[in-house]
This record gives structure tokens, C-alpha cells and sequence, in this order.
């Protein structure tokens, strides 16, 4: 037993000091995130929800529609492709209604292409709604305020879990994996130093409109241009 202490001991203190840049990692990673995710939600909130909303409100019942979209790269511009449904909680002719509000929104539009994105060809956009659409600000500030984290964890009760990928590596014992993300990209196989994620593996995103304080002041921002 005092033999197991000391080599608890000595792993202990070999692997503590490798906690300051794990934890550097970690903020640096979960900074993209949130700026990938209010990335899209700019566009989002600005380019399609003024052009969704007439559409969305006819909507019947009530639940979360889950969508995803393929970007492709078109010089400077992540330009919208085709779309599909990931998941519903509504009624199956309501879910076909709202895939084509929305495709019908989205079409022709775009977001700026990021240096971050390197030279992936595609960007795949996993996005979540709720239906009915809240009404104003203080709606979404309220959906916020009691989210229990069930939504999967990308932000607001009805965000899906995290469907990205992306590649980690713990120095110490020289170890590549794999994890599970809200931003990154849509494969990662681990290797040894690293993870084989290819320059033109597409990007990929997971993420709610209401996900964060920064879709909230987006939403915000998008409701008084809409009152105007």
C-alpha cells in the first residue's frame, strides 16, 4: 500500500504541472466555440430570421426542429446549400412546413469566410429552433433564464448535444483523442501527436439562436431593426 502512495505521488506531481496549458487549451477552445457559434447566429439573426419569421409563425404546436445545412465555399463566402431534418419533436407535415420555411429563408445567402476556417471546402451548420418563435426579447430572456442544461449542452433548451468533432493532445503522455464538440469539424481520426483532420475536412457547428449572450443581443438587436 505505502508503494501504491508513492507512485500515486509521483504521477500526481508529473501530471498537476501539466494543468496550467491543459486549462489554457481548454479556455482558448471553448472561446472559438462561442465565437463560431455567434458567428452564424450574426448571419442568422441579420440574413435569414427576417425572411423565416411569416412563415415560421404559422407554424402549429409546439417543440424544437433541428436542421442541418451544408455550406460550400464560394471565394471569401460560406454559401448556403442543401438542407435537411436531424431531428423533430413536431408533427411530422409541421416538420416538412418548417424545413421549407426555412430553406426557403436561407436560400442564396452566406457568411464571411473566417482565417480559422482554413481551407475547408464545406461547412456543415447544425441549427436548432423552437417553434412557436419567442416574441420578443424578453421571451428568449426567459427561455434562457430556465434552461435546466437538458438541451444537450450548445446553448438554450432546445440545442441538440454537441455534433462536431475536434482533436486534443495531452503532452505529458504524448496522447491524441478525439472529443465530442459544439465547433470544430465533422470527422477527426486521433494519431499519434495529433488528430488527421485534413485541410479540407469541413467545418462544423452545432448551436441554438438563443445559445448564448451573444444571441441574445443579436435577437435583440434584430427586434428593434424589425420595429423600425
Amino acid at each position: 500500500m505505502k508503494s501504491l502512495g508513492s507512485v500515486l505521488s509521483i504521477l500526481l506531481a508529473i501530471t498537476l504541472p501539466s494543468c496550467t496549458p491543459r486549462k489554457t487549451e481548454a479556455v482558448a477552445s471553448l472561446e472559438r466555440v462561442v465565437a463560431t457559434q455567434d458567428r452564424v447566429n450574426r448571419y442568422f439573426h441579420k440574413g435569414v430570421a427576417p425572411r423565416m419569421m411569416s412563415c415560421w409563425t404559422g407554424l402549429a404546436g409546439e417543440g424544437t426542429m433541428a436542421i442541418e445545412i451544408g455550406y460550400r465555399r464560394d471565394g471569401r463566402l460560406w454559401a448556403a446549400g442543401n438542407s435537411g431534418i436531424r431531428s423533430s419533436t413536431l408533427a411530422k407535415d409541421q416538420a416538412e412546413v418548417a424545413l421549407r420555411c426555412f430553406q426557403e429563408a436561407v436560400r442564396d445567402t452566406s457568411f464571411p469566410v473566417e482565417r480559422g476556417d482554413g481551407e475547408a471546402k464545406e461547412f456543415l451548420v447544425k441549427w436548432s429552433f423552437p417553434v412557436p418563435w419567442p416574441k420578443d426579447i424578453t421571451e428568449v430572456a426567459m427561455r434562457m433564464s430556465v434552461d435546466t442544461g437538458k438541451g444537450g449542452g450548445c446553448g438554450g433548451p432546445e440545442a441538440p448535444p454537441p455534433a462536431c468533432q475536434d482533436c486534443f493532445f495531452i503532452p505529458i503522455f504524448s496522447i491524441s483523442y478525439c472529443a465530442s464538440t459544439c465547433a470544430g469539424y465533422s470527422n477527426c481520426t486521433p494519431e499519434p501527436n495529433g488528430c488527421k483532420m485534413g485541410p479540407i475536412t469541413p467545418k462544423c457547428v452545432t448551436v441554438s439562436p438563443f445559445g448564448n449572450l451573444g444571441g441574445l443581443v443579436m435577437y435583440g438587436d434584430a427586434d428593434v431593426l424589425q420595429r423600425k
